[in-house]
């Protein structure tokens, strides 16, 4: 970035002007000057003119030269060429104009201490010349005749020491406002420089907000699309798995439909996690378990020239994660290593280790690919950046991947090589193990009857194959199901037979009125009335105002069988006891 010029190098030019203004201009003065001076036998003007003249001409072409030599022989040309003509003219001469010029000079190039150097080296010369004054030979006449007395030589000698001084530490003077100037100056030039570098940076910051606030509200609006497209498949796979002959081929396949639903449900949930920085509960996680799973997924989507390898030597480690997160992590890391391999085959590692001596379990992620360029390197974490083609993908995995393993209290770094592979490293801390199988599904429910009538159940959201798969599974289940395709719709029935139902069901996102809108509404109504809220993403403060109007529970879309029946039961059993289960 360009810089002022600086005092100094103000003084350089300055010097370079002066030099070459004496050497162009004093030509005019030196000719006709040498001339008269050969023609009345003056010998010492002629001598001292021009070894001056020579000296200036040389020390203005001589610009390598240090600044202090050349100044210093400048300043020193016009003292010898003053002293020469106040002794050979005397005081009446040109020379007292010329010895004013010096200290004039050194401030110039020097400043207050040239100021006074100057001024100290005239007063020197003034009180030499008075004592030599006697012995002038050029006589002291002067114009109106008479004789020039030492005495006078004071008062002339005082009023020069005095312009002298006046004008030398005036143009030092100003020379330091000057350098006070550049200073300031540069200071405000370096200060706004770094305004605009960190102007630039939170432009960069609100750019990167922008694309994550497009992203959130992206994901919010097909959230509800996404998730109501995949409870039909869940519920209806976890009916036709049950009818399926045990351990036959059928069966394997719908156990594979639902691990895919419940895959694309996670994966929809991290990516709303990741635009809202919503919290989720974390718990203690097999770490092995989640690697043997993972690498048996990636084996069955990597090409066939790629091998899966384990290196595990941390048995029972465990790691305070969501298991869905963690998942997500390695299959990320997983899909980009056997794709880094697509088109020459290699090896993807999986590894496992403990630390003892700092308490960490460090996963490994490795592949024998393409390596990452090392101009790339520092990119790779920038959300929305991809080396992949377009339309090939969005740039978020590894994003993602930070921002979750960071999430986890783990760190992530990586190693790579260019043509011969990347190593990505995950770093937790190890927790204690927790007994229980935390990812046990909800028991099978049945619903309670009461004597005389089975339980009414209203079923309200706009999707009609979500609404009607929900009435579906209550039906068979015990449960006398009334639907409702709109929030209106629901009030009406509600209001003309307040009585008549004994749980509303009510999908969240829905067009003209909203889940808790109806609620609230309802409430009015018939304030008893439980109810269970069906959302795909709700923020805090919805669920904040969900616990204000007495939901009874939360349902998270897309939900299985046995999670809708559980919610349900749960709601008409505790008569007001809210809860929330996340299928």
């Amino acid at each position: 970035m360009a810089r002022y010029p600086s005092l100094a190098q103000w003084r350089g030019r300055i010097l370079q002007s002066t030099l070459t203004a004496t050497a162009v201009l004093g030509s005019i003065a030196y000719v006709p000057g040498v001339l008269a001076a050969y023609q009345a036998g003056l010998w010492v003007v002629v001598v001292v003119d021009t070894l001056a003249w020579a000296l200036v001409v040389g020390l203005a072409i001589a610009r390598g030269l240090p600044f202090g030599v050349r100044a210093g022989g400048c300043i020193a040309v016009w003292l010898a060429i003053a002293v020469m003509l106040l002794w050979i003219v005397g005081p009446m001469g040109s020379g007292t104009i010329w010895l004013l010029a010096a200290p004039v000079l050194a401030a110039l190039f020097f400043g207050y201490r040239g100021a006074a150097a100057g001024v100290g080296l005239l007063a020197v010369i003034a009180v030499a010349f008075w004592f030599l004054l006697p012995l002038h030979r050029a006589g002291v006449a002067l114009a109106a005749g008479g004789s020039y007395a030492p005495e006078a030589w004071v008062a002339t000698s005082g009023g020069l020491l005095f312009l002298a001084a006046l004008l030398s530490l005036s143009i030092a003077r100003l020379l330091r406002g000057l350098e006070d100037s550049l200073i300031e100056l540069e200071v405000s030039h370096r200060r706004m420089s770094e305004t605009l570098l960190e102007r630039e940076r939170l432009q960069e910051e609100l750019l990167r907000t922008q694309k994550h606030s497009a992203l959130g509200t992206l994901a919010s609006g097909i959230a509800h699309d996404f998730n109501n497209i995949l409870v039909p498949i869940l519920v209806a796979s976890e009916e036709a798995r049950d009818e399926a002959p045990p351990n036959s081929v059928q069966r394997e396949h719908l156990d594979h439909v639902i691990s895919s639903a419940l895959r694309a449900r996670n994966l929809i949930r991290r990516i709303l996690d990741f635009s809202r920085s919503a919290d989720v509960e974390r718990r203690p996680v097999a770490v092995e378990t989640v690697l043997r799973e993972v690498g048996a997924l990636l084996r069955s989507s990597a090409p066939a020239g790629i091998r899966i390898e384990y290196r595990l030597n941390a048995p029972g480690a465990h790691v305070l994660a969501d298991p869905g997160e963690l998942h997500q992590v390695l299959m990320n890391l997983g899909t980009n290593a056997y794709l880094a391999m697509k088109d020459g085959g290699g090896t993807l590692t999986l590894s496992l280790d403990r630390h003892l001596e700092d308490g960490m379990v460090v996963i490994g992620v490795q592949d024998t690919g393409t390596g990452i360029p090392v101009e790339l390197q520092d990119r790779i974490f920038d959300p929305f950046f991809t080396t992949r083609e377009s339309g090939a993908g969005t740039g978020l995995g590894l994003a993602i991947v930070q921002r979750l393993v960071s999430s986890m209290a783990g760190t992530v770094d990586f190693e790579s090589e260019p043509g011969r592979g990347t190593l990505f490293r995950l770093r937790f801390p190890e927790v204690p193990g927790d007994v229980q199988a935390a990812d046990a599904e909800p028991a099978e429910h049945h619903a309670p009857r009461r004597a005389g009538r089975p339980r009414t159940v209203l079923v309200v959201d706009d999707e009609d194959l979500v609404r009607g798969m929900i009435g579906v599974i209550l039906a068979r289940h015990g449960y006398a199901v009334r639907e409702a395709s709109s929030p209106e719709s629901a009030l009406r029935q509600v209001h003309d037979d307040p009585h008549a139902f004994d749980l509303v069901v009510t999908d969240q996102a829905m067009p003209n009125m909203s889940g808790l809108r109806l609620a609230q509404d309802l409430r009015i109504i018939r304030r008893d009335l439980p109810i269970v809220l069906v959302s795909g993403h709700l923020s805090p403060e919805e669920i904040e105002r969900a616990s204000d109007l007495g939901i009874e529970a939360l349902l998270d879309k897309p939900f299985g069988r046995r999670a809708l029946l559980s919610v349900v039961e749960r709601a008409l059993g505790t008569g007001g006891t809210r809860s929330q289960e996340i299928a």
